[in-house]
This record gives structure tokens, C-alpha cells and sequence, in this order.
């Protein structure tokens, strides 16, 4: 039987990233709080499909907050880069608007002192 909802590509493509971001926060920042931040355990949740089919017992799982920071970042880089289309430097400019909104938020905010964080 066929989920109710089935995620679109872009969804899965989203939920994919986020592992690979869940993957390099687990091997670089050697914190188990800022891991339960950005991870939760696999589950039969139809947007997890497409990386469930990936999976061969390595990859991580983003967590609800990681997945709604990338879909807004990614909704906003489709707005910014649809009403500018000439750009220059695109990535320099979209991550010099985000980065500073995005590191105060208390949404992907490690639970432990915060004297590893990096800020912009």
C-alpha cells in the first residue's frame, strides 16, 4: 500500500542534505547535544522514503528542526535567486543574509555550554 503522502523530489533531495549535514556535525563537532539536535532515529515517515531506499546502514537521519531550517533557507535562495537573477557571487550574498540570521536562532541552538559554536 502506497503512503497517503508521497514527498516531492525536492522534499527528498532536502531530507537527503540534511543527513549529509547530520553526517559531518557527528564527525567533526564531536558533541552528542549538537547530534540530537540535528538527528533523529529512522522511522516509517513517508518524507524519509527516498533516503530509507539510500540507506545501507550509514546514513543519519535530520531532525524536524534541522529539515525545517534547510526548506526555509532553501525557499528563501529560490526567492532571492528568482527575483535577482543576475547576482553576482550568489553564494557569497544569500550566506551573508542567512548565516546571521540563522546563528542566533535558538532553533538548532546545542544544549550544552556553547563554547564550540562558530558564529558567521
Amino acid at each position: 500500500m502506497l503512503p497517503q503522502y508521497l514527498p516531492s523530489l525536492q522534499i527528498s533531495a532536502t531530507v537527503y542534505v540534511g543527513g549529509y549535514i547530520a553526517r559531518v556535525v557527528s564527525e567533526k563537532m564531536n558533541c552528542e547535544n549538537c547530534l540530537a539536535v540535528c538527528t533523529k532515529p529512522v522511522n516509517n515517515q513517508p518524507l524519509l522514503q527516498f533516503s530509507r531506499c539510500q540507506d545501507r546502514g550509514g546514513l543519519l537521519y535530520p531532525s524536524d528542526q534541522l529539515l525545517f531550517a534547510l526548506d526555509t533557507l532553501r525557499a528563501f535562495a529560490d526567492s532571492a535567486l528568482k527575483n535577482n537573477p543576475t547576482l553576482q557571487k550568489p553564494l557569497y550574498e544569500l550566506t551573508k543574509c542567512t548565516v546571521p540570521a540563522l546563528c542566533p536562532s535558538r532553533l538548532l541552538k546545542c544544549r550544552s555550554d556553547d563554547s564550540h559554536e562558530q558564529t558567521g
